[in-house]
C-alpha cells in the first residue's frame, strides 16, 4: 500500500499538538512557566521544526518507508517524554520519490516555507548528495541515513551520516568470505552509480583478502529477470556471489540464481536487507548473508527500540527503521545542548560533539569525522524468513 504522505504528516502534527496541550496543561497545573535553559528557553512552547526528505514511493521506497516508521517512533518517545527542554519535536515529512530533483524542491519547501531548523533523511546516494550539497549552500544541519559516496562529501561542514561507506561494506564482506575460505567471486551488480561504486570497492579491495573477482555483471532496477547475466557467472565457477542490488531487484538475482541451480553462497550490502528478500525470493534466500547495521535485540545497543517498535507494528524491525529512529534521536541530543534551537550554526556545532550507540548505527562526531564507527556494521543470515545475527 502506497503511503500518503500529507495525511501521514497532517495525524502526525495533530498528535504531537494534543500531547504538547496535554503538556502545557500540566505545567499550568503545577505553577510551571519559568523559562528553560537550552532549547529556546524564555519559556518558548512553540514546537521545534525538523523536515524529513524521504523516498516514500519509487524505485528506493524500500528505504524510505521504515525511516519514516522509525521516525514516528522516535519523535513519539521524545515528545511522550516531555520533549526537548519542554518543547515538542514536529516532524514534517515529504516524499521525493526516490528523484533528485524532487529532493531538492522538497528540502527547499522545507527550509523556505515550513521554516524547519535542521533536515534529516535523503535515502540512497544520489538524493544524498543533492540535499547534501544544498544544506551546505545554506548551511543548515543534514543528518542523512546514507553513507559517504564521493570523497568530496568528507570536505562537508553540515552534513552527517549514519551508514558505514562503500569501503567499509565491501571491505566487511570481504572479510567474512575470507573468513569462509572464498578464494573467488562473482559480482552481480546494480548498472546505476550505485552499483558502480560497490564494483570499485570490491575490485580494489578483493586481493587484500586473498580473493579473485572471477566475473562480473549487471542489470538494472527494473529488470525482471538475470538468468542471462547469472549464466555467465555460474560459468566462471565462483565459489561466492556477491549481490549489489537494491530491492526488489536483488531479490530477484537470488532467487533467478536458484532457479539455475547456483548451489554458492551469496552476500550483499544494506539494500538487501528488507521485507521485498522474502516477499519476492521466499525460500530461495535462506542462507544468504546480508551486510546492516540493526543491533541485536538484547544488545546495548538496541535500548528500548525492539519494545517500543513492536508494540506499534507488531513485526520486529530492520535496519533502516532503526536508523529513521537514530536519525531523530542523534538529532534531538544535539538540540539538548544549544541555547537556541533556531540557530543552525549552534546545532552544527553541538553534533560536532555528539556521541550515540544506537540500534542502528554508532557515531562519536567531530570536526573531521562525520561518519559511523565502522561497530556499526553487523553481518546477518537469512533464517526461517527473518534476518539473523552472525556470531562473528
Amino acid at each position: 500500500m502506497k503511503l500518503n504522505t500529507r495525511r501521514t504528516t497532517r495525524a502526525a502534527r495533530l498528535r504531537l499538538a494534543c500531547l504538547g496541550l496535554t503538556l502545557a496543561m500540566s505545567a499550568a497545573a503545577c505553577g510551571g512557566g519559568g523559562g528553560g535553559g537550552g532549547g529556546g528557553g524564555g519559556g518558548n512552547s512553540d514546537p521545534i521544526k525538523i523536515g524529513a526528505v524521504l523516498s516514500l514511493t519509487g524505485p528506493v521506497s524500500a528505504l524510505g518507508q521504515p525511516k519514516e516508521r522509525g521516525i514516528n517512533l522516535a519523535v513519539a518517545e521524545i515528545n511522550e517524554a516531555g520533549g526537548i527542554n519542554g518543547r515538542d519535536l514536529e516532524v514534517t515529512i515529504v516524499d521525493d520519490q526516490s528523484d533528485q530533483d524532487v529532493a531538492v524542491t522538497s528540502a527547499q519547501r522545507l527550509l523556505n516555507q515550513d521554516q524547519v531548523t535542521a533536515l534529516i533523511g535523503a535515502d540512497f546516494g544520489s538524493t544524498a548528495n543533492a540535499v547534501g550539497a544544498l544544506a551546505e549552500r545554506s548551511k543548515v544541519p543534514l543528518i542523512t541515513g546514507t553513507g559517504v559516496a564521493l570523497p568530496e562529501q568528507r570536505d562537508w561542514k553540515y552534513v552527517y551520516f549514519l551508514l558505514a561507506d562503500f569501503r567499509n561494506t565491501a571491505d566487511a564482506m570481504l572479510a567474512h568470505l575470507e573468513s569462509q575460505g572464498v578464494k573467488k567471486v562473482a559480482l552481480m551488480r546494480l548498472a546505476r552509480e550505485y552499483g558502480q561504486l560497490g564494483s570499485q570497492m570490491v575490485n580494489e579491495l578483493a586481493p587484500e583478502h586473498g580473493i579473485e573477482v572471477v566475473a562480473e555483471e549487471q542489470g538494472a532496477d527494473a529488470d525482471v529477470s538475470f538468468t542471462s547475466q547469472l549464466t555467465n557467472i555460474r560459468s566462471a565457477n565462483p565459489d561466492a556471489v556477491i549481490v549489489w542490488f537494491a530491492q526488489p531487484a536483488g531479490a530477484t538475482v537470488v532467487k533467478n540464481m536458484e532457479e539455475l541451480g547456483m548451489d554458492v553462497p551469496s552476500i550483499g550490502p544494506l539494500s538487501l536487507e528488507t521485507q521485498a528478500m522474502f516477499d519476492v525470493a521466499g525460500a530461495s534466500a535462506e542462507g544468504m548473508i546480508v551486510q546492516g547495521q540493526l543491533a541485536p535485540e538484547d544488545s546495548d545497543r538496541a535500548g528500548t527500540f525492539f519494545d517500543g517498535y513492536m508494540a506499534e507494528h507488531d513485526v520486529a524491525p530492520l535496519t533502516m527503521d532503526a536508523i529513521g529512529y537514530d536519525l531523530v534521536q542523534i538529532l534531538a541530543e544535539a538540540l539538548r545542548n544549544v541555547e537556541d534551537v533556531e540557530d543552525r550554526d549552534q546545532i552544527r556545532e553541538a553534533l560536532e560533539s555528539v556521541t550515540y550507540s544506537g540500534p542502528g548505527t554508532v557515531v562519536e562526531y567531530g570536526p573531521e569525522q562525520h561518519e559511523p564507527s565502522t561497530e556499526s556494521i553487523v553481518l546477518s543470515q537469512v533464517q526461517g524468513g527473518t534476518f539473523v545475527p552472525l556470531d562473528e
